[in-house]
């Protein structure tokens, strides 16, 4: 019996892409759960702007935070010439990075810990985006430019459950996506009316 695994959802990325050439409403939202970031992705005119977040914070963060966790959302954006973004050259290596940054986790972005004075990746944290926000955002910027995003401030009742278990418990990293998405598409769409 042959199982087949599901096409990552970047895929769409590519039949998306005319849509956001004609309206300026429409936004894309990549959620990289690998990584533990998301990209959205938005029409400027005759530009798209590119914006990325982490989605769970570090547990050290959260266990040393008393109350809510204040978290700034979005961390970096850039922007990119629409000709730049439709062109089947950007498409296809965009793409294929984000296919892979979606399935395959990086051994560099797994927080270390050392038991029995060996360093070990240290599965029960949370990975760090730098992938997107740091390698994949740094592209983007020099096919384009970097641009100061609008952040706003969130307040986000963080925790982590360890209780008789090896993994600890997170609250849904999709549930953020959806929330912070949603956020960003209000506000471009405020900062598109007043225009």
């Amino acid at each position: 019996m042959e199982v087949s695994t599901p096409e990552p959802h970047t895929l769409e990325f590519r039949d998306n892409i005319p849509d956001l050439a004609f309206s300026p409403l429409d936004h894309i939202v990549l959620y990289l759960r690998a990584q533990n970031a998301a990209l959205f992705v938005t029409r400027k005119a005759d530009d798209i702007l590119f914006e990325a977040f982490e989605l769970l914070p570090l547990n050290s963060s959260v266990m040393s935070c008393r109350g809510s966790l204040l978290r700034e959302f979005p961390e970096c954006a850039a922007l990119v010439n629409l000709r730049v973004v439709s062109s089947e050259a950007f498409l296809s290596v965009f793409i294929e990075v984000m296919t892979k940054l979606e399935l395959d986790k990086a051994p560099n972005a797994q927080p270390k810990a050392k038991k029995a004075g060996v360093e070990h990746a240290e599965e029960r944290d949370t990975m760090s985006p730098f992938l997107v926000t740091g390698m994949v955002m740094d592209v983007l910027a020099g096919l384009g430019r970097r641009v100061q995003p609008s952040r706003y401030i969130k307040r986000s009742r963080e925790q982590v459950e360890w209780s008789n278990t090896r993994l600890p418990f997170y609250r849904s990293p999709v549930w953020l996506l959806l929330r912070v998405s949603l956020r960003l598409a209000l506000e471009h769409g405020q900062v598109l009316s007043n225009e």
